[in-house]
């Protein structure tokens, strides 16, 4: 959706405990037309994702900063955005508060669970899904991930999947524990049954 012509969207994305996942308008305290949106992302331990338990933490700004930094990078190669959705915004979450939990720097989760089967416990019907994910300390900002995704030569697929023209939606996720930040984003195209 363009409002006056621009087609960026805003994002703000809060884990919190409860058992709800909204999304709301709200408007831009810049002065401008553009409409943010707001995410309440909620994993509980009844979500059917792998269970996290430590006290990890998220940061809107770091995700933000990654769904801006995606999106510029696919402008400047004259490819449309990624709508953001919050399903795949879910098992994203879901996977970066197990990888923080439990120190993983792989696609496959603690409960042997692959992007693919995380999509699917989020409701999502997908074509297709793949993953990029990262973890380091000290934790890079959002276009920091994104700049070493797209310049990462011993797997080129993250590049691809963020130049795809086979996905259209993704969902990002973060989490910080023990100094280490971990980056989720699940790139997928839905099914058209």
């Amino acid at each position: 959706m363009q409002i006056d012509n621009d087609s960026r969207l805003w994002v703000i994305i809060n884990v919190t405990n409860t058992v709800t996942a909204t999304a709301s308008s709200t408007p831009d305290t810049t002065g401008s037309s553009v409409t943010g949106t707001s995410i309440s992302v909620t994993i509980d331990s009844e979500s059917g994702f792998a269970e996290a338990t430590c006290s990890s933490s998220t940061d809107s700004a770091k995700l933000t900063e990654t769904i801006n930094a995606i999106n510029a990078y696919r402008a400047q190669n004259e490819l449309p955005d990624y709508m953001l959705n919050i399903q795949l915004t879910r098992a994203a979450q879901a996977h970066a508060n197990d990888m923080a939990c439990n120190k993983l720097f792989t696609h496959t989760g603690s409960d042997k669970s692959t992007p693919q089967t995380r999509v699917r416990t989020s409701g999502y019907e997908a074509a297709s899904v793949t993953e990029n994910v990262y973890g380091s300390y000290p934790p890079l900002s959002g276009q920091g991930v994104v700049e070493w995704w797209i310049n990462d030569k011993t797997d080129v697929r993250h590049n691809l999947n963020l130049l795809s023209t086979v996905y259209t939606e993704i969902g990002v996720g973060y989490a910080f524990f023990d100094n280490f930040g971990y980056y989720v984003v699940v790139f997928a195209a839905p099914s058209t049954r």
